[in-house]
């Protein structure tokens, strides 16, 4: 059985990519063959099983605009000869931006399944942010009200119109199935007329420990990257809150992104500088470290988010999450329960919710407990494997990964 993958760039730090490690180590000790096409890859790829294609920008504008709209002969001829070569009985995409529309070009007409795994909202999100230029999270789907709302300017509207026309088209006739982490994203993707199951993200358990808290300490923990939408601006403004209210708090950052510098500026300018720390990218098989040190880890997006990981791993590390209530993340988050939610943009209840968790080291507890409970009942390996080889039995015929228990896609967890 072969299995390849297309992921544009391998060596990302996110969440994609994370997720297409980890099934791809899964999906070896299975005795599965797994290959990958990219544009970028990491040092930890098999050079034997991967297909890397270097290119270079043209320097004429049109020419840009022909290849990353429409169509790169080299990207083309590339990736389909690495499909005749491999032979694979199913195409698993997990990222395509760049040079998509030519990517399921050289996909269309192999008679190959094809899924595709989306990780977020910029398959309806014509901005590609999430949010709107007030900073509110953005629930419209790609239509001139991106425009008229001024998420993008009428010139890139205009300018991308027909490209985004092909790429709807070729979804419709290449993707057998479009697997999608959230219930809210699903419903979302309706009314772009593919064919979309509910299929949650898996967590390896045995990696994440919960280990007890130290009730000496008091540390909140962002992880993720450094982008505005990611509610870092909101988080500063509400741990500023915090620290009046609870004095020996510490704020840790882990990430790296575009608005990194403007994160230290803006703490700098609060006076948070000796209560924060920026740690950087931190490599993933250590991130379990830092959960176990932290007291509390936030999410407060304000951009519209799929189904984090980071939610997921803190979970599993039986830590409590206060996270913006946008998105697929309330799926997850039962408020009060295994965690607490927040208004997006809102610095005051973000302050209370997170001092709320910090003060009650009993209830942190109990909701820690219960959010490992549900992640271990949702989204062990075991589940995710027996529900993927079964949507790969429907699409391929192979029996030999047949189950009696079919995927997910009921609008119900098992809590």
């Amino acid at each position: 059985m072969k299995i390849l993958f297309i992921h544009d760039d391998a060596t990302e730090p996110g969440g994609a990519n994370i997720y297409r490690k980890q099934l791809s180590r899964l999906l070896r000790n299975s005795g599965i063959e797994v290959f990958l096409f990219t544009f970028n890859a990491g040092h930890d790829e098999d050079s034997e099983h991967c297909c890397k294609y270097e290119y270079n920008k043209s320097s004429l504008k049109f020419l840009r605009y022909i290849s990353n709209g429409y169509v790169h002969p080299g990207v083309f001829f590339c990736l389909r000869n690495w499909i005749r070569k491999v032979k694979p009985d199913i195409i698993h995409i997990n990222h395509n931006f760049i040079f998509s529309n030519t990517v399921l070009l050289a996909c269309h007409g192999e008679r190959i399944p094809i899924i595709h795994t989306v990780h977020d909202h910029r398959i309806i999100c014509l901005s590609g942010k999430g949010f709107r230029p007030d900073g509110s999270p953005c629930e419209r789907i790609a239509s001139i009200q991106c425009y008229l709302g001024d998420c993008i300017p009428l010139r890139d509207y205009i300018k991308d119109f027909i490209p985004r026309l092909l790429k709807k088209f070729l979804h419709k006739k290449t993707v057998s199935a479009f697997l999608i982490p959230s219930i809210h994203l699903n419903e979302k993707i309706v009314p772009y007329k593919v064919y979309s199951i509910f299929f949650p993200h898996f967590i390896d358990t045995l990696v994440y420990k919960n280990n007890p808290q130290d009730p000496n300490t008091n540390n909140i923990l962002f992880a993720g990257r450094l982008h505005k939408g990611k509610g870092l601006t909101v988080l500063l403004h509400a741990f500023n809150k915090v620290l009046k209210d609870i004095p020996g708090v510490t704020l840790h950052i882990a990430g790296e992104g575009p608005d990194e510098q403007y994160f230290k500026n803006l703490a700098n300018e609060l006076q948070l500088d000796e209560h924060i720390t920026f740690h950087g990218l931190i490599p993933h098989d250590q991130m379990h470290r830092y959960y176990d040190q932290s007291n509390v880890v936030v999410l407060p997006s304000v951009w519209v988010e799929n189904s984090p990981l980071i939610i997921l791993e803190a979970m599993a590390s039986g830590r409590p999450v206060v996270c913006s209530r946008v998105g697929g993340i309330p799926e997850i988050i039962k408020d009060g329960e295994n965690g607490l939610l927040c208004t997006p943009g809102d610095p005051e209840d973000l302050c209370n919710k997170t001092t709320a968790v910090l003060k009650d080291k009993e209830k942190a507890e109990e909701m820690g407990g219960k959010g490992r409970e549900f992640v271990n009942k949702n989204y062990t390996t075991d589940r995710y494997l027996t529900d993927y080889f079964r949507i790969i039995s429907q699409l391929t015929g192979i029996d030999r990964f047949k189950s009696k228990i079919f995927y997910n896609n009921s609008k119900t967890w098992n809590t």
